[in-house]
């Protein structure tokens, strides 16, 4: 049997770019495992975030998410997603991280024989080479390191119930574990970029929609905006 699969997604603010990033999620997790999970950490957002986030998981019961009253940071809502899931394998994603997805089954094939796998920028240095200079104005922007990370649950057990004091990454150097990695594309480089000009087009005719009202006691109060309906809506006219 297949080891389980927890991706845990902290977000803020991010009405713009959310559809795009849960759509690629629904189609790739499924690929690695049919035992999956996505779980979003809504960490204090004060735009449409949360209301985007229920529209996108309703079809999905393998989705769910958790509500921060106010701003906690990426190490806290890791640690509250990892204490809602069982999973065999934890996938991190940070909410400032701008990887392909795409390639999340090189990840996958490693982790089956190590304990941390972390991702980076596709020509980012790696030790003894050095990156071509073309690259190094596009690579100053690129997201490296822990900002993609999958861990097995079995290395961490001692921090995810709060035993220890120190945030992951420092647990994960006190502990010593290799960190080996995966080259993933940029997602300004790849397919991701559609994906994102979807989910501006997105949130353009949402803003310019006319808000529809109830007759009745609910007279005079918009109706909230249909985020799923209308994705779906652009990507068939796409």
């Amino acid at each position: 049997m297949k080891p389980s699969l927890s991706m845990i997604l902290p977000v803020r603010n991010r009405e713009a770019t959310l559809a795009a990033l849960v759509v690629q999620v629904v189609e790739v997790l499924p690929e690695l495992t049919p035992r999956w999970e996505l779980l979003i950490v809504d960490d204090g957002s004060t735009d449409a975030t949360t209301e985007v986030i229920q529209e996108l998981i309703r079809p999905y019961p393998q989705a769910a998410v958790i509500h921060n009253s106010a701003e906690r940071g990426d190490t806290a809502c890791f640690r509250a997603g990892m204490q809602r899931t069982r999973s065999d394998v934890l996938l991190l994603r940070s909410d400032s991280c701008d990887l392909d997805l795409a390639g999340l089954d090189k990840m996958w094939k490693k982790i089956s024989s190590h304990d941390l796998i972390v991702a980076r920028a596709h020509g980012d240095a790696a030790p003894g080479r050095q990156p071509a200079p073309s690259l190094r104005k596009q690579m100053s922007k690129a997201v490296v390191g822990p900002a993609l990370q999958m861990i097995r649950r079995r290395a961490i057990e001692s921090w995810i119930t709060g035993r220890s004091p120190q945030d992951l990454q420092s647990y994960l150097a006190l502990k010593g574990y290799p960190q080996h990695e995966v080259e993933l594309r940029h997602a300004s480089w790849s397919k991701g970029a559609r994906g994102k000009a979807a989910a501006s087009a997105l949130k353009n005719k949402v803003a310019t929609s006319p808000q529809h009202r109830d007759e009745g006691d609910t007279a005079g109060r918009p109706k909230r905006p249909n985020y799923l309906l209308r994705l779906k809506t652009f990507a068939l006219g796409e």
